[in-house]
C-alpha cells in the first residue's frame, strides 16, 4: 500500500514504530514533514534543526530528500495535491498532544477517510499515550501527587529491536528551497543533528546519570523524536544509579507540562493563575531589547542571552534565572520572554517553553511564587565562580577582575572596558518587583 508519512516530533529511524509497522505491511512509505502554524509553532532555531535533520534521516532512509512542505493553513488542500500526484491510498503520523495538532489530524483523518483514503494516528513520543495526557485525573497544584500517580502508571514500551526498513520513495511534489541564513550555518557549528548522536549522548547518560552536574544537551534530540522518551525511560529504570534519579525528574515535569497544555491551549498567551492577568507589568520596552541582546549589565545574564542566540540554546538553570529575571527584576510580560524562546531555542517546545514560563513568573496555578526572585549575583558565583563563562560570551569582559564581573554593580567605569554597568542594583530591582506586586495585591484584594 503506498502510504503518507508525516513526520512530526518522530525524526528517527531505529525505534520508530511507524516504520516498523509499514515493513510489516510491505507499505511503500512517502515520508513528508508539514510545516504549518494552525497545526503547530515552529520558527527560527527549532525549524533550523528540523532542516539539518531531515538531511541526515533521509540518508538513513536511503532517500535523497524529504521535502518540508509549507501549507499556511491550507494543509487539507495542500495533502490533496500530494494524494493524487502520488496515488497514495493511506496517510499516517505520530500524534503530537497540542490542542491545535489533534485538531488538525482530525480534520485531516474526517477529510481523507470520507474520500476512502486509510489513516492511522500513532502515540505520541511521551510516556503517557495521548488518552491519558487529556484524561489523567491531575491536581495541577501538586506536582508530588502527580508524580505519586506516574508510578502506578504502566508504561508500554516500544521495541527497539533494528529492523529494515520498508520500501522509501521521495513524494512527487513540488516544495519549498529551504536555504541557510548566516545564523543558522552559526548554529551549524555547535550541533551535530543526527540521531546517531542522540544515542551517544543518551548512552552516556544512562551509564553515569548526572555525575558532573552538568546538563546533557540532550532536549533538542527528544524535542524532535530522535529519542524515543519510552525506550530513555526505561533504559534509566534499569541502570542502578542514583544520579539517574533528576533526569527521570525532568521526564516527568515534561509529562506534567503536556497534560497542562493539551487541556489548556490559551495557556500560550493567558496566565493560568487569571489574578495575575490584571497585574501591572512594564512598558519599558528598552528592558525587554536589552535583555534579547544580552546588554542588561549583569553578566551571567548577559552571557546566557548571547549563548542562547548564539547556541541556540541555554542550560536548564540559565533558562529560570533569565526568565526570572525578565518576568521580576525587569517586570516585563512573561508572554515576551516565552515567544523569544520559541524562536531562539533548538528544542522549543510549544508544551515545556509556555507552562515553565508561567511556572517561573508567578502566573500559573502550579508557580514558583512571584516574591520569590532569583538573585544574578549569587547565581553568577554558584554557576560560574572563576568567570570562564562570562568572558566566553562577553568577550568585552575578558580584561576585567573576576571580582567585579562576579559584583559588576561596583564595577569601576574604564574606558577600555566596553561593558554598560545596570541601570540599577540588584536590591533597588527586587524592592521595586516587590513593591509593585505588593501593591497589586492589595488592590486586587480590594476589588
Amino acid at each position: 500500500m503506498r502510504t503518507l508519512y508525516i513526520l512530526s516530533h518522530d525524526l528517527r529511524k531505529k525505534g520508530n514504530p511507524i516504520l516498523d509497522e509499514s515493513l510489516d505491511r510491505n507499505d511503500i512509505v512517502f515520508p513528508i514533514f508539514m510545516k504549518d502554524t494552525k497545526l503547530e509553532k515552529l520558527s527560527g532555531a527549532s525549524l533550523w534543526w528540523v532542516k539539518d535533520s531531515l538531511k541526515n534521516l533521509s540518508g538513513n532512509l536511503r532517500v535523497e530528500r524529504i521535502p518540508i512542505v509549507e501549507s499556511n493553513g491550507n494543509y487539507i488542500h495542500i495533502l490533496k495535491q500530494i494524494v493524487n500526484e502520488n496515488n497514495i491510498q493511506r496517510i499516517v503520523s505520530q500524534v503530537v498532544p497540542y490542542a491545535n495538532s489533534a485538531n488538525g489530524l482530525d480534520e485531516i483523518k474526517g477529510y481523507f477517510t470520507s474520500k476512502g483514503i486509510g489513516t492511522k494516528w500513532f502515540e505520541p513520543n511521551n510516556l503517557l499515550s495521548s488518552e491519558s495526557i487529556l484524561k489523567l485525573k491531575i491536581n495541577f497544584g501538586n506536582f508530588k501527587q502527580f508524580c505519586s500517580t506516574m508510578k502506578n502508571m504502566t508504561v508500554n514500551f516500544d521495541s527497539e529491536n533494528e529492523k529494515g526498513l520498508p520500501e522509501i520513495r521521495e513524494v512527487e511534489h513540488k516544495s519549498e528551497n529551504h536555504e541557510y541564513s548566516k545564523w543558522e550555518r552559526d548554529l551549524s557549528g555547535f550541533w551535530n543533528t543526527g540521531e546517531e548522536q542522540a544515542r551517544l549522548i543518551l548512552g552516556s547518560i544512562v551509564k553515569d546519570g548526572n555525575a558532573n552536574k552538568g546538563n546533557s544537551v540532550l532536549s533538542p534530540y527528544i524535542r524532535h523524536g530522535q529519542v524515543n522518551v519510552k525506550a530513555m525511560w526505561k533504559a534509566l529504570g534499569e541502570e542502578d544509579n542514583i544520579n539517574t534519579e533528576a533526569i527521570k525528574r525532568s521526564l516527568l515535569w515534561r509529562e506534567f507540562f503536556y497534560c497542562s497544555y493539551a487541556r489548556r491551549p490559551e495557556s500560550s498567551s493567558i496566565s493560568m493563575n487569571r489574578r495575575m492577568e490584571n497585574f501591572r507589568w512594564s512598558s519599558e520596552w528598552s528592558r525587554l531589547i536589552n535583555w534579547k541582546e544580552g546588554k542588561t549589565g549583569f553578566p551571567i545574564i548577559d552571557a546566557s542571552m548571547r549563548e542562547l542566540w548564539g547556541r541556540g540554546w541555554i542550560g536548564n538553570q540559565k533558562r529560570l534565572l533569565v526568565s526570572d529575571f525578565l518576568a521580576k527584576l525587569y517586570s516585563v510580560k512573561w508572554t515576551f520572554g516565552a515567544e523569544w524562546f520559541m524562536d531562539t531555542l533548538v528544542d522549543a517546545d510549544e508544551a515545556s517553553n509556555y507552562s515553565s514560563w508561567q511556572w517561573i513568573s508567578g502566573c500559573s496555578d502550579f508557580s514558583w511564587p512571584f516574591f520569590k526572585i532569583y538573585n544574578p549575583l549569587k547565581k553568577s558565583r554558584s554557576l560560574d565562580p572563576y568567570c570562564e563563562y562570562v568572558k566566553m560570551w562577553v568577550p568585552e569582559l575578558n580584561d576585567c577582575p573576576v571580582e567585579y564581573i562576579l559584583n559588576p554593580e561596583k564595577m569601576p567605569s574604564d574606558p577600555e572596558i566596553n561593558y554598560k554597568k545596570p541601570d540599577k542594583t540588584y536590591k533597588e530591582m527586587r524592592e521595586m518587583a516587590l513593591s509593585g506586586y505588593k501593591k497589586f495585591n492589595k488592590n486586587d484584594n480590594l476589588s
